[in-house]
């Protein structure tokens, strides 16, 4: 043996070698490795960064004797080309990226373990019990923890932080960012990812919490991996700092001393970074329900000293390196969270075999493991449904007779007849419901395709597009580069007569529909989302075809009037497959979608429901057929999917269109330059023309984006003169526009540029289309800390007086001051006036607004103890906003502006939000009726889900004691229609005190969900209603089957149990599994079952169904018919099985044979209503 056992690590290992023939592929790929016994195999796992298919391997090994080709001490990676492999072997010591430690099937995985080691410290040996010089290694993430959590796939993370001889200047802002993006790589932003559990030791834990404080603050795809992480170890964190003198005395004044120094102790009562990050992570972690275990050391540790050989080891005296205090975080919970190792700084994250600690690690891992094979783990995933398609049912019966559907279809005509005046008005209320304003802005904002380009896709046989518009069906893909105008060429397809032409001549016999959505991730959610594409398409049929009318009216109809305007999902959904499975006539839909890359969700959500949507078209039984034809960029979701369907790369044909764009800008830049065209100095006059296109237009590699950046950066240089000048600046622009994103805020003057973060911030958190002036006076509010300095900002601004002037004068400004980030767009609005909107002037700006490097990149390490963001100057402003008009455009918008601020941000706006004037709470809504959200100012905190600001407010509880916090919960679920989830903060009000017997206008909390949902006949109980009426069952104590008193006219009695009123699968489980007495009688002395069966006024499909769930799970759970009861039944057994829906005789039976309802129920409805 070697008197020191070394670890190597193997990449691209072929995916065909199996961990027993791996020593003999080595041995056979690298020469004089001294024999297979000489190798010892510890683990082999396919590399989680390789994305090929089949993915190559990684594996961890040890020799014997270090063979002599690995054992050059200078070296710490080695290179082998195996005969006949396109791939080398990689041997390595420092493990740098990702290394993982087992194989998991892929069809047990169910969660992922990262573990991130500290400064100065090996990935590997970190977590590696130190043995004696010779012995076998034990390493208890590769070698224990696989064996007790076999679904679970272990990693070990590294990153150069050494101390002697570096020359690096990265910051734990660097590293950070570097952590994000190499978690993209392995998959973690995606929709099949699974729950994350990280670990952290020492500046690990450090750059772990900053990195998911990015995440917090970063657009919608990081947030996700964000809401994937469930547990974090820290392992010796310095949250508070740490001694760092003995570090400082080793690396002197080399660059890495600033890393050093982030990690320094403040002085007493200073406030220090650590302790922002600390404060900002503990209130992310509340948000996103992630668990965090501190552990200390209970043993000092020999500080690390230089020594004359040049090398650093621990030959110091032994101290404390991170105490008590500042290894706890805050967010650990008292006991439960708080682990001490009696093991020094060094060694507390190396476990040996049974080792005692590795059994505390153990359980808090297995809490997460258990929870997830339990099906407890709840993963967030888009609003879209990964199976849309699912379960459709045919619209109407399932088998109909000939002569019954023309009855039908009479009857139908006569009633169209009849009531001619209410169809005509009921037909435009449901356009104008499924209208949105902004439907048409993305199209309108493309730049119109310059002339002489793109005719080519009509031209270019090899491109298959004119035939698979003629004869071909599924999805034709046109996939491209960021900026290499995707949109603009959609745009021209939308335009173009020869495409119109296509369709039209296509040979079939059905009639030829085609429908276009622009996906915006810069506008609005409806804009990007699939519930904006369902009502644009369903918008568009409604009023081209008579027949789809009649179908999705009848939709319209079945919901209750108070609620028929609003479109919830599952309403869309139900009117597509409406459309998808009509029978009246042969229907051919051409679906054009513009940048599904700009999809707001998963893209492999919607890949999928385009695959199904053609699927279900294809189905032999189907008279509407469906294709797509869609632009996209080559994301790997997107590859995956569609990669075998026809289409073509679109900046592999633009060079000549590139060209002419390229001619056109330049054109205009020298007609606006403040040169003469006749001056020779100028290079206008002194280059060929076609020499500077042609340089511009072969940087650009069919990127029309980078086009209009170089001539902007041209424009903004006006002392070229001459050639070779010009030359110079096109040639030292960035090839890469996240490069030249950067280049353009380097050049934003320093004073400029907290302005320009505000702009920018504003307009990439805002779900609203944002008008200059609005953006204007937002951006006025950001330094104001409470409401009056806001209000007193907006007035110095010149708000109201000057709002309408200036507006072109404030655009100017607004885009200058930001680097030219922005442009001003008009569109037309539904009132068919121009509207001035800002937005980005790319997608890929906007992407880079949101990612991690640019508050830092724009601000500096001004930035570090700032918390703000666009969400808090659009709180500070739409509160002000409100009080000068005296109305809220939408409690909606601003409960979000709340909520996501301290989402994002991680500390609770407390300042600003106990300086809201009294009156402000009582502002009614344009949008949300003439309701005002009637609380105090803690009562508006908890509908704005704000768990740090409640939390902080609990700590005084009688001042609260007197307020309804879970009766204003209830109410605005029920009147005002919010669609957030109220569980959690339920949970902590019932924690600290709250009641769930307070009333509130004379009802409890649980009456008031199912009373008003009574009152506006609501048939649909969102999943909101079900989870907070569940904690008010499990964590209040609620009964279930108290009888509710109806304060308005009930369908059957005035005194009702929940499960009377349930009209949902999902509602009436929730109750049966909560012991809700299923054979319970009303006042009137009905069952639940009762209530199903003599429901008669509900007769479209989505109704029907919902009845026949839940009158399946009553029976299926013992429920039984009264007397009143089963005279309805006939009548109701009829209209089911008319809507195709068909009931088990048994169960039938059994609800009619009252002899089984027991004595003891009998008198429990005894005392239930004549003593309750």
């Amino acid at each position: 043996m070697s008197n020191k056992t070394k670890t190597f690590r193997v990449r691209w290992v072929p995916a065909e070698i199996t961990r027993q023939s791996l020593a003999q592929f080595l041995q056979g790929s690298v020469p004089d490795l001294g024999g297979e016994a000489n190798i010892h195999i510890r683990s082999l796992a396919p590399s989680p960064d390789d994305w090929t298919s089949p993915r190559s391997q990684t594996a961890t090994l040890e020799f014997h004797e270090i063979p002599k080709p690995l054992q050059d001490a200078n070296r710490t990676t080695w290179e082998f080309a195996p005969i006949g492999s396109d791939s080398p072997l990689i041997f390595d010591t420092d493990f740098l990226g990702f290394t993982p430690l087992n194989s998991v099937d892929g069809r047990h995985h169910t969660c992922d373990l990262v573990a991130v080691s500290g400064l100065a410290s090996h990935p590997f040996g970190s977590w590696r019990q130190r043995r004696p010089p010779g012995q076998r290694q034990f390493m208890w993430l590769r070698d224990q923890l696989p064996r007790d959590f076999p679904t679970v796939r272990c990693m070990i993370y590294g990153y150069d932080t050494k101390l002697v001889e570096s020359n690096s200047f990265q910051s734990l802002d660097d590293l950070a960012r570097s952590f994000i993006h190499h978690l993209l790589t392995i998959g973690r932003a995606e929709h099949s990812a699974r729950p994350l559990i990280l670990l952290g030791h020492s500046l690990g834990g450090i750059l772990v919490k900053r990195a998911l404080l990015y995440l917090a603050g970063s657009g919608e795809a990081k947030k996700t991996m964000l809401s994937k992480i469930k547990l974090f170890i820290a392992f010796g964190v310095p949250n508070r700092g740490m001694r760092i003198d003995h570090l400082l005395s080793i690396v002197g004044l080399r660059p890495n001393k600033h890393l050093i120094e982030s990690l320094a102790e403040p002085p007493p009562n200073v406030p220090s970074w650590l302790s922002v990050v600390d404060e900002q992570f503990s209130g992310i972690a509340q948000h996103y329900d992630i668990r965090v275990v501190s552990a200390f050391e209970t043993e000092t540790t020999p500080l690390t000293e230089m020594q004359s050989n040049g090398e650093a080891q621990r030959t110091g005296t032994s101290e404390i390196l991170v105490q008590r205090d500042s290894a706890v975080q805050r967010s650990s919970r008292d006991h439960q969270d708080i682990l001490h190792i009696n093991k020094n700084h060094s060694d507390m994250a190396k476990f040996e075999r049974n080792d005692l600690n590795y059994f505390v690690v153990r359980n808090f891992v297995r809490e997460i493991v258990d929870a997830r094979e339990g099906g407890l783990v709840s993963e967030r995933v888009s609003r879209a449904p990964t199976s849309f398609l699912q379960n459709l049912r045919p619209h109407g019966k399932e088998s109909a007779d000939p002569h019954d559907t023309a009855h039908a279809e009479s009857e139908m005509i006569d009633d169209i007849e009849s009531s001619k005046r209410d169809n005509v008005v009921d037909s435009r209320r449901l356009l104008k419901s499924l209208n949105f304003e902004e439907s048409s802005f993305r199209f309108q904002a493309i730049e119109r395709a310059h002339e002489s380009t793109f005719g080519w896709i009509f031209e270019k046989a090899e491109l298959g597009f004119i035939p698979w518009i003629l004869k071909g069906t599924g999805v034709y893909w046109i996939r491209g580069k960021a900026g290499s105008g995707k949109s603009t060429f959609m745009k021209y397809l939308h335009n173009t007569e020869q495409l119109k032409e296509a369709i039209r001549a296509r040979g079939t016999r059905k009639q030829q529909i085609d429908l276009w959505f622009f996906f915006n991730e810069r506008g609005t959610y409806l804009q990007k989302s699939l519930d904006g594409l369902l009502r644009g398409m369903l918008a568009n049929l409604v009023s081209r075809e008579s027949t789809i009318a009649e179908l999705v009216l009848e939709i319209y109809r079945s919901k209750p009037r108070q609620i028929r305007d609003r479109w919830n999902f599952e309403d869309l959904k139900e009117a597509f497959a409406a459309v998808l499975t009509q029978d009246k006539h042969d229907l051919e839909l051409t679906i054009f979608l513009d940048a599904l890359d700009e999809y707001y969700g998963f893209p492999e959500v919607i890949s999928q429901w385009i695959l199904e949507t053609v699927s279900t078209s294809r189905d032999s039984s189907s008279r509407t057929k469906v294709r797509f034809c869609f632009s996209s960029r080559e994301w790997d979701s997107f590859v995956k999917a569609f990669s075998s369907e026809p289409g073509f790369v679109l900046h592999e044909h633009t060079y000549q269109d590139v060209e002419q764009y390229t001619i056109s800008r330049l054109s205009r830049l020298t007609s606006q330059h403040p040169y003469s065209a006749d001056d020779p100095s100028t290079p206008s006059s002194q280059l060929p023309p076609a020499e500077v296109v042609r340089l511009i237009a072969t940087r650009a590699e069919g990127v029309f984006l980078w086009v209009k950046l170089a001539i902007d950066a041209i424009a903004l240089s006006p002392t070229i003169s001459s050639q070779e000048e010009l030359e110079t600046l096109i040639s030292g622009l960035p090839a890469d526009l996240e490069d030249f994103y950067m280049r353009i805020i380097s050049r934003i003057p320093k004073p400029s540029r907290w302005r320009a973060f505000t702009l920018l911030e504003i307009v990439s958190r805002s779900s609203d289309l944002v008008t200059p002036q609005d953006l204007f006076f937002a951006s006025a509010c950001a330094t104001g800390n409470t409401f009056q300095e806001c209000k007193k900002h907006l007035r110095n601004a010149g708000f109201p007086v000057e709002r309408a002037s200036n507006d072109e004068s404030i655009s100017r400004d607004l885009v200058n001051l930001c680097g030219g980030f922005l442009e001003c767009v008009d569109v037309d609005a539904v009132s068919n006036e121009r509207r001035t909107v800002v937005q980005f002037i790319h997608r890929t700006v906007r992407d880079f607004v949101a990612s991690p490097q640019f508050p830092q990149a724009i601000l500096g390490d001004a930035y570090r103890l700032r918390l703000d963001n666009g969400y808090t100057f659009l709180l500070k402003y739409k509160c002000v906003l409100a009080s000068q008009e005296r109305q809220l455009n939408s409690h909606r918008t601003l409960l979000d502006l709340a909520h996501h601020d301290e989402r994002s941000t991680g500390r609770a706006a407390t300042t600003f939000i106990d300086s809201l004037p009294d009156p402000f709470f009582y502002l009614p809504s344009y949008s949300d009726g003439p309701n005002s959200l009637r609380t105090s100012h803690f009562e508006f905190a908890v509908l704005c889900n704000l768990y740090l600001y409640v939390r902080k407010s609990l700590g005084d509880l009688k001042s609260h004691r007197n307020e309804r916090p879970l009766n204003k919960i209830a109410a605005s679920l029920t009147v005002n229609h919010l669609t957030m989830d109220y569980a959690k903060m339920a949970q902590i009000l019932l924690r600290h005190g709250f009641r769930v017997s307070d009333r509130d206008f004379g009802m409890t909390p649980f009456e008031t969900v199912f009373i008003r949902a009574q009152y506006i006949n609501l048939r649909k109980h969102p999943t909101e209603w079900v989870n907070f009426a569940r904690v008010l069952i499990q964590d209040g104590g609620q009964n279930p089957n108290e009888l509710l008193q109806s304060r308005h006219t009930h369908p059957l009695a005035e005194r009702f149990s929940a499960l009377h009123a349930s009209w949902t699968r999902d509602m009436t489980l929730m109750l049966l599994q909560n012991r809700a007495d299923v054979n319970l009688r009303d006042s009137q002395g009905y069952t639940p079952l009762d209530t199903f069966v003599l429901e008669d006024t509900y007769k479209d499909q989505s109704s029907l169904k919902a009845v026949f769930e839940c009158a399946m799970l009553l029976l299926s759970h013992g429920g039984r018919l009264s007397r009143r009861g089963k005279k309805g039944l006939p009548g109701f057994l009829e209209r089911m099985r008319e809507a195709g829906f068909q009931f088990p005789n048994a169960l039938i039976d059994q609800a009619v044979d009252t002899r089984t309802i027991s004595v003891r129920s009998k008198i429990r409805d005894f005392i239930s209503r004549h003593l309750g």
